[in-house]
């Protein structure tokens, strides 16, 4: 019960990948442009200066009452960190909007919401109203999938991921948001996720409604909830594949779990763990120095440091779907599409690609080993034997990493950003399991959570990474023989040009080859 009281102070995505879905299929939808009809063509989105405005732009009705912003509700359970990072001046966007003047606000088969998206960081942010609703609900299982036959992208692929495989396309996921509906005067949810940049979305090949963004979602009451009983972090969360829905079976226990709000939501969660390896690492990142996660994004300033943190953890959730609520599944024109524009149904009001980067294939290392065999004596037994162990040199060339900018975002101009402060660290997985590994790390060891991780800070032929690990060794001596995992993380801050607060971006990738 501790536990869960604790869970209760923050709002935590935790995600999870579905395989079979346990809910009857809703129909998708594009958005309307009236409460009542589809139209066809092109439907702009109604533009508003949601940073000074009070409440949304609706059309007066009976019964209805103005529906403030979620920053100036007071119903609202947002993360007061999250609620207030909305200020253009730290790159937030308009990009979709179901609001506008000609709008009602009481009708039950429509979706009300907003979406802003933040160029410097590369977030997705959607706000759904949620009207008032008497059935007893405490989570929304959401997520964002890739439409389409035989549509692929690695848009999502920065999402419910703590280490990145660029060469796997992630289609689809989805994720568990802690919020309750209101029964009394309904409720503001705020989806958010992490977009990678893909240039081959303007392609004519690539129009809607062939081929898009698709957002789901369902409510669900878990009643039982428990955070790092043991602190094993040892459940692991499996990729899902291209068809099939939300499984809740599986949502009952998973390990990767994203943070979205503030950092009093990373010292709710330290505090289930005894120390505060997270609080401590998200205060290292804002200072210069990353360290302690392995993929995050930190940024804004106006209303606070808002962070996007992931990390491997245990969980397990107990509960049942609820099948009520207005949320549907939503088909999305892309910004930056071939047909975004001019193509049916809804078009975004920001009209780029999406993402500030991405990895295109594996990081590559370079890797030297020198094996060695040694004759060793058994403790036990007094007899003689052969083991062997690896003197290793691991580095990185210049070109490494095949990152790719956007340059509608990585540019000179007085609305684009410079890139700064660029690190890759090789990272030696050393936790309890592994070891048989030895060295000294430029960086030092860090701890993830219930991980141990030898760091290299961007070790070059010059300068390799050195250390040293088992490969063979006599059972039952208490050391292990074989090659600890390898890891390439890459850091970096996006400056804005106008001399706005910089984002920090942390994402860790599968290396091209292990040892």
């Amino acid at each position: 019960m501790k536990n869960y009281n604790a869970y209760c102070k923050f709002i935590f995505v935790l995600a999870l990948f579905g395989c079979v879905s346990c809910k009857k299929e809703k129909s998708n939808t594009q958005i309307v442009s009236t409460n009542n009809k589809t139209k066809a063509g092109p439907i702009s989105a109604y533009d508003f200066d949601w940073e000074a405005s009070t409440y949304v732009p609706y059309k007066p009705s009976s019964g209805t009452n103005p529906l403030p912003l979620p920053w100036n509700s007071g119903t609202t359970a947002i993360d007061p960190n999250l609620v207030g990072d909305y200020k253009k001046a730290d790159g937030w966007k308009l990009v979709y909007n179901t609001f506008s003047p000609s709008i009602v606000l009481n009708d039950v088969n429509y979706t009300y919401f907003f979406s802003l998206y933040n160029v410097y960081r590369g977030l997705l942010r959607i706000y759904v109203w949620q009207p008032a609703s008497t059935i007893a609900t405490s989570h929304v299982v959401h997520g964002l999938g890739i439409y389409g036959a035989g549509a692929t992208s690695p848009m999502l692929n920065f999402n419910t991921q703590e280490k990145i495989d660029p060469t796997y396309n992630l289609p689809k996921f989805q994720q568990v948001l802690n919020q309750q509906i209101s029964s009394a005067g309904g409720t503001w949810l705020v989806f958010q996720y992490e977009m990678a940049y893909d240039p081959t979305i303007s392609q004519q090949a690539k129009s809607f409604p062939g081929y898009g963004l698709q957002f789901t979602s369902q409510w669900s009451n878990v009643t039982g909830v428990t955070i790092n009983g043991t602190q094993t972090g040892t459940v692991k969360s499996i990729p899902g594949t291209p068809s099939g829905g939300i499984n809740f079976g599986a949502l009952l226990i998973g390990g990767v779990t994203t943070f979205t709000g503030g950092i009093n939501f990373v010292e709710a969660f330290d505090g289930l763990i005894g120390s505060r390896p997270y609080t401590n690492a998200i205060n290292n990142a804002a200072s210069g120095v990353v360290k302690g996660f392995l993929n995050a994004i930190l940024g804004g300033s106006n209303g606070g440091t808002s962070l996007n943190l992931t990390l491997n953890t245990d969980i397990k959730l107990d509960g049942t779907m609820v099948n009520n609520g207005t949320i549907q599944d939503l088909k999305l024109k892309l910004p930056g599409q071939y047909n975004s524009q001019t193509g049916d149904g809804a078009s975004p009001k920001y009209n780029q690609v999406l993402g500030v980067f991405n990895v295109n294939s594996k990081p590559t290392v370079r890797i030297n080993q020198n094996f060695v065999t040694i004759e060793s004596e058994d403790p036990r037994s007094g007899s003689m034997g052969m083991e062997t162990y690896s003197d290793a040199k691991v580095w990185f060339d210049s070109d490494a990493v095949n990152i790719t900018w956007n340059p509608a975002i990585i540019n000179s101009t007085s609305t684009g950003a410079t890139i700064k402060n660029i690190n890759t660290d090789l990272l030696v997985h050393s936790d309890q399991f592994y070891t048989n590994v030895f060295g000294i790390g430029q960086g030092g060891v860090e701890e993830v959570g219930k991980q141990r991780y030898i760091v290299y800070r961007n070790p070059s032929a010059s300068n390799p990474a050195k250390f040293s690990y088992w490969a063979d060794v006599m059972s039952g001596l208490g050391k292990a023989g074989y090659p600890p995992p390898i890891y390439v993380r890459v850091s970096f801050d996006v400056v804005p040009n106008n001399g706005g607060a910089k984002a920090t971006l942390v994402k860790t990738f599968l290396p091209s080859q292990g040892l």
